[in-house]
């Protein structure tokens, strides 16, 4: 139209499938001009790019978005309503050519070791067909901080009429369009990690997840919203933290009578880093015998071996043992070696003094009357009733007295007193 029409139009575009674009080259003093590397026709014609691409024009005329009706050189190139209608009708830089919607696409972010860290911004989920999928690769046991956080910011926006007049827009605010979830996966797919705990706006994170091997994982960003939500991507590695184990050993009885139960407690405290499989091992001499745990993952079983799983840092786990000892009167030495993935064993060793005792082996009859108590009658030989003692059966099943059991020979056990019956009806104290 010229150089001094009222209004000048400077170009025009036509919407995609045609896309071709028409400069008005008769404006000389707008193109010609060189100021700030030529910006005004680099602004022109960047506009004139976005109408090919289907983005219409934008309200309010403030001197804030590409898209507005009218050129402006306050700016150099696309605003972020710009960026953002860009993204929403084609995704972000990071999407063509394949996408990086699935794992197998997945935009690599780099080997972050144990201690590297990597950022993308700039970058969107589209609405709620679009999964963005980054990838890394960490080594074993590295400590994982993943954080994607709404960017943006807050301005008016509206339509331009079919008159040509502009609205005068609505607030709206960008770091608002789409609440955004945040997941970590392991090198096989598989969840390590998720998150959804804000709203729009909130950023999201994950915050010292454990990496179990070395490989390559995946980060998943989604929205629940279908619009166009801008963010920012950070992680994060930082070496484990050594686990320390302190084990701490200690018996019930000090001295033990030779025939009878030992129970011990153990206490296992970590002032590190995670430990993960822990397995105490305990280590009788000989003269004594293995009877039972309690605390572990082998419970009842009389094994050596006590699984307590995983103590995390700052905390600590205890199991108890039973042990018989059948040795003469002298020194009883026991001890427990402590092991976890990536250290140990360390150990404890407890000492224990043990005198002769009174318990005389003898056959046992049962006799059980109706009022609930167990009358023992010996055949032989005499023992000193102890809380605790115990006599087995075929099954090796406990009958526990809730009464005061009473022996022939005039000898009690008190209230929560035991009884085992053994396959040879043999009797020992334990």
């Amino acid at each position: 139209d010229g150089q001094d029409k009222s209004p000048n139009v400077l170009a025009y575009n036509f919407f995609p499938d045609a896309g071709d674009m028409v400069l008005d080259t008769s404006n000389s003093t707008f193109y010609a001009s060189t100021t700030n590397d030529s910006r005004a026709m680099r602004n022109a014609l960047a506009h004139e790019h976005g109408h090919g691409l289907g983005i219409s024009h934008v309200c309010p005329v403030n001197d804030t978005k590409l898209m507005e009706p009218y050129v402006s050189t306050s700016y150099d190139g696309v605003r972020e309503d710009d960026v953002l209608a860009g993204h929403r009708g084609y995704g972000d830089t990071l999407e063509p050519p394949a996408g990086n919607d699935t794992l197998g696409v997945a935009t690599f972010l780099g080997d972050l070791g144990d201690s590297g860290g990597a950022a993308v911004q700039w970058v969107s989920v589209d609405g709620l067909s679009d999964v963005d999928v980054y990838a890394f690769s960490a080594a074993a046991g590295a400590l994982a901080t993943v954080t994607v956080t709404p960017t943006g910011s807050t301005y008016l926006s509206g339509p331009q009429y079919d008159n040509g007049w502009c609205s005068a827009g609505s607030e709206i605010d960008t770091r608002r369009q789409s609440d955004l979830t945040l997941e970590l996966l392991d090198p096989s797919g598989s969840s390590l990690a998720y998150v959804d705990a804000g709203g729009l706006g909130d950023a999201e994170s994950l915050t010292a997840v454990a990496l179990p091997e070395a490989g390559s994982f995946f980060v998943v960003v989604e929205g629940h919203h279908d619009k166009a939500q801008m963010y920012r991507l950070e992680i994060t590695l930082e070496p484990s933290p050594v686990a320390v184990l302190s084990p701490l050993h200690t018996g019930s009885d000090d001295p033990a009578l030779q025939g009878a139960s030992l129970w011990y407690t153990v206490t296992i405290s970590n002032s590190g880093g995670a430990a993960n499989q822990v397995v105490a091992t305990t280590t009788l001499p000989a003269g004594a015998e293995f009877l039972e745990t309690v605390g572990c993952a082998e419970d009842p079983i009389g094994v050596s071996s006590c699984s307590l799983g995983t103590i995390e840092a700052g905390d600590s786990k205890s199991f108890t043992a039973r042990v018989v000892v059948l040795a003469g009167a002298g020194l009883l030495e026991t001890s427990v070696d402590v092991s976890w993935n990536g250290g140990g064993p360390i150990g404890h060793v407890e000492v224990t003094e043990v005198i002769a005792g009174t318990c005389v082996v003898g056959d046992l009859i049962l006799d059980q009357s109706d009022n609930g108590s167990a009358t023992a009658f010996l055949s032989e030989g005499s023992i000193e009733a102890r809380d605790g003692f115990v006599v087995g059966d075929s099954e090796s099943t406990r009958l526990v007295a809730a009464k005061t059991i009473v022996f022939a020979s005039g000898f009690s056990v008190g209230s929560g007193g035991s009884l085992r019956a053994r396959t040879d009806n043999a009797v020992r104290c334990q």
